[in-house]
């Protein structure tokens, strides 16, 4: 990553490092644990429910899931506005925005009840089976006032991520998943049906609101809400922030849910499988970087509001570096083993073609990774509003060259047609960008984030490649075992090879402390273990 040219405070670089990395580390273990219970409670919810009922839930969920998005980009402004307000001690300011984006928060919810109170009434019109209408509106009015406390619910959780206290936010979030499951197991066991899980699921809602209340307030004593509290400057700073914030987000999810309409459209639906077996991968890579991104918007608008403008350049390429050495062993296995991967997982009619698939897919994801990083650093910093015709540019070349390439090349071509778009952004785009809003050297850009990383990520290469062409794995749990047994040969050349002594200084107490509590050694301040 970057050097430091100038004296780093070694106290206040482990500071930094350490909240950070637990910031980091509880963004996954959050996302990792809630996917498990909500993967365990699938099946049997389904068992339970049969069928008919889970598939009519499914689509009602998708029907009403968009009015989500009512929230423009709020939650992200508020995280933006008030690290900046905090950094600067503007408790005053602080107080006034969250009051401004609550109340249009209410509003918006208000509006969502309407709209799902409609749907409820007019559920004849929706493709449901008659005889599920009765039960289907009940669920519609339902899913309206869960909208509402989730958008009041984004205000609050916000603001620990503005502070960049991520661990409480995803504590509420993983104690009132597994809170709800267990009360839908109970409920089902007892003869329950939807509406017992849409109720439980509405409860689940209103307890997380309390207790992100609640650890706002702790975090925060400063800030005091006030629902009469509509400020004109404050509501100009949301809508300004969260329109373009929201545009961007659909522009985004066009590409990741367009490619799969179009091979159901222009092929066939079956092959959509083989597409998504692919690309569903590959969105979960980078889902794990967005564990990482999202401590980038708030770190970055408390370093602009402090005017250090060199720690806002070696925050972003060190977050961009950074996300790339998190995505290139996964990359890595999924370039030399995806197909085995495959075979093992789905089984070996879908190998060839969605292993095919996922490897030009690859190619994108290894260097548009840091792309997250980047973007949430310009969201930190209110750039992005020169991006939405960027995006807009991304979307239809992608739409464009998929309708083009799929008739010469079949699925191949749409994972073509998606990866080019996002090798143009990478290596065109974000560098210029960068360089014009930030200041940040387009070559130590493309030096630290991508080069230097994909040297470090050398020996782990020729390792994988080593043990699938020798050792090839039978099931699943072996190849785990595999990927786990090289992935320290990766490590450690990241460790040595991306990371300055600065750095490594800075995080190896970080790393040591907890291991030395687990073991039961007591440590020194200087971090060294006695």
């Amino acid at each position: 990553m970057a050097e430091n040219s100038e004296p780093t405070d070694a106290t206040n670089s482990q500071s930094h490092a350490s909240r950070t990395v637990w910031n980091v580390v509880s963004n996954w273990g959050g996302f990792t644990l809630s996917g498990l219970v909500n993967f365990a409670l699938a099946p049997f919810v389904v068992r339970h429910l049969g069928n008919t009922y889970y598939g009519v839930t499914v689509l009602l969920l998708s029907l009403t899931g968009y009015l989500g998005l009512l929230d423009l980009g709020v939650r992200g402004a508020t995280t933006r506005y008030i690290a900046r307000f905090h950094s600067q001690s503007d408790h005053d300011s602080s107080s006034r925005f969250v009051s401004s984006a609550l109340i249009l928060f209410s509003l918006i919810g208000v509006l969502a009840i309407l709209v799902c109170l409609g749907l409820g009434v007019f559920a004849g019109a929706l493709p449901i089976p008659r005889g599920d209408l009765h039960w289907a509106g009940i669920l519609i009015v339902l899913i309206g006032p869960n909208i509402a406390v989730s958008l009041i619910s984004g205000v609050f959780s916000g603001i620990p991520m503005a502070l960049q206290r991520f661990l409480p936010v995803n504590v509420v979030g993983l104690l009132t998943t597994s809170l709800r499951a267990i009360a839908i197991v109970l409920a089902l066991s007892a003869g329950g049906e939807l509406i017992a899980v849409a109720t439980i699921q509405l409860g689940s809602t209103i307890t997380a609101t309390l207790a992100i209340m609640w650890v706002t307030r702790k975090l925060y004593p400063e800030l005091r809400v006030r629902w009469s509290g509509l400020d004109r400057e404050h509501v100009r700073l949301v809508l300004s922030f969260s329109v373009f914030s929201f545009t961007l987000l659909v522009f985004d999810m066009g590409i990741i849910y367009m490619n799969s309409l179009i091979v159901g459209i222009l092929l066939s639906a079956s092959l959509v499988t083989f597409f998504a077996i692919g690309s569903n991968l590959v969105n979960y890579a980078r889902a794990i970087v967005g564990g990482i991104s999202k401590t980038s918007t708030p770190q970055a608008s408390a370093l602009e509001a402090r005017g250090d403008s060199f720690g806002l350049q070696h925050a972003l390429v060190n977050g961009a570096a950074f996300a790339t050495i998190v995505t290139l062993p996964i990359a890595v296995t999924f370039l030399i083993r995806g197909k085995a991967f495959i075979n093992l997982w789905m089984g070996s009619e879908y190998a060839g073609l969605s292993g095919r698939i996922l490897g030009i897919l690859t190619v994108g994801l290894i260097f548009s990774a840091c792309n997250q990083v980047t973007l949430a650093t310009v969201l930190g910093i209110s750039k992005h509003k020169p991006l939405v015709p960027v995006f807009l540019v991304q979307a239809l070349c992608n739409m464009i060259l998929s309708i083009l390439l799929i008739h010469r090349w079949g699925l191949v071509g749409v994972a073509w047609a998606t990866t080019l778009p996002y090798l143009a952004m990478s290596f065109f785009f974000w560098p210029w960008y960068l360089q014009r809003t930030l200041g940040v050297s387009v070559r130590d850009y493309i030096w630290n984030v991508w080069v230097r990383t994909i040297l470090a990520g050398a020996p782990f290469a020729g390792a994988t490649w080593m043990v699938e062409k020798y050792w090839p794995a039978p099931n699943l749990i072996l190849f785990f075992f595999q990927t786990a047994l090289v992935l320290p040969i990766g490590l450690i050349c990241f460790w040595y090879i991306c990371l300055s002594l600065v750095q490594r200084q800075a995080l190896l107490p970080v790393l040591v402390h907890p291991a030395a509590r687990i073991l039961g050694l007591r440590t020194k301040r200087d971090g060294a273990t006695v």
